[in-house]
């Protein structure tokens, strides 16, 4: 099994870098039961921002808007409420995107079109819990990587000279590029594997624009797979899981009215956040971006 959540890190580089960088975090909550939330927020950079703006306003059609958040919600799928959509403009010509996705199972939830991209969550025996997800394929498509040709290498000198040539404009336009990812459990983390940091009830993993350079020049390599162990959680936990709960069932509902017809129109204004009243202390758990 391979997880598409890193797999794109990679790959997000390369698609962003001809056309403006991109600086992203997912902060994931996962409560003992394996609901939770992932709270987005994009913040795209250069040609991608007035790229995102301009589709946002104009659409493919003439008249006819594009969902402004529609990269937040390809980002996690599965059984999903989404909630708290906020766009606005930064203070250096920045577009930044926010979006939170509630769900009542984890392992209903992935960060893919396939199966091997969803997390796995579980609770252990000794009342810990375990989350694992593969990282087999986190450089495929990166210049200088596996799966640029014919068996994960150039098959000619063409494609070899052409590879070097996209690596060394990439090189020049990851300015800025950074992407985290951080999973915040039911207790105290007291093991991890792959991550990078772990501060109380947090694992984290970022990569940066160097790190897309040295996979590049093949100077590192990723880790294979990244887990974490949770202990039990502590009495402490259980008012900020009943105030999540009441979240989720407020986005679940929401999302249920809409699907059945009843919210049409309700984030036509996507440029405006949500809930603005309803989005502080009463999510608990929630991250500061």
């Amino acid at each position: 099994m391979r997880s598409a959540l890193m797999t794109k890190l990679a790959v997000l580089a390369v698609a962003t870098a001809l056309t403006g960088c991109i600086k992203s975090k997912q902060y994931w909550t996962i409560y003992p039961d394996g609901s939770g939330k992932v709270e987005i927020e994009n913040t795209l950079m250069g040609m991608m921002a007035q790229m995102a703006k301009m589709g946002g306003q104009m659409g493919p059609d003439a008249g006819e808007a594009q969902d402004p958040y529609q990269m937040i919600k390809e980002s996690v799928k599965g059984k999903v409420y989404w909630s708290d959509f906020e766009a606005k403009d930064g203070p250096n010509g920045e577009y930044v995107l926010k979006g939170t996705a509630y769900f009542e199972n984890i392992n209903d939830v992935s960060t893919g079109d396939d199966e091997d991209s969803k997390l796995v969550w579980k609770k252990n025996d000794d009342g810990s819990f375990s989350l694992v997800m593969q990282n087999d394929e986190a450089t495929e498509g990166l210049p200088g990587m596996p799966g640029m040709g014919e068996g994960g290498e150039p098959s000619s000198p063409e494609e070899k000279a052409q590879q070097e040539q996209m690596k060394a404009m990439m090189m020049g336009m990851l300015a800025g590029f950074e992407v985290k990812i951080a999973f915040t459990g039911p207790g105290e983390v007291t093991d991890m594997k792959g991550f990078q940091t772990k501060d109380g009830r947090t694992v984290a993993f970022t990569l940066t624009e160097d790190d897309v350079k040295a996979l590049m020049n093949k100077e590192k390599t990723p880790p294979k797979q990244l887990s974490a162990t949770f202990a039990a959680p502590g009495e402490g936990l259980a008012a900020e899981f009943e105030a999540f709960k009441k979240a989720l069932a407020e986005a679940k509902a929401k999302a249920q009215k809409e699907d059945a017809g009843e919210g049409k129109g309700g984030d036509s204004d996507h440029g405006k956040k949500e809930n603005d009243e309803d989005s502080g202390s009463e999510n608990g758990g929630s991250q500061q971006f």
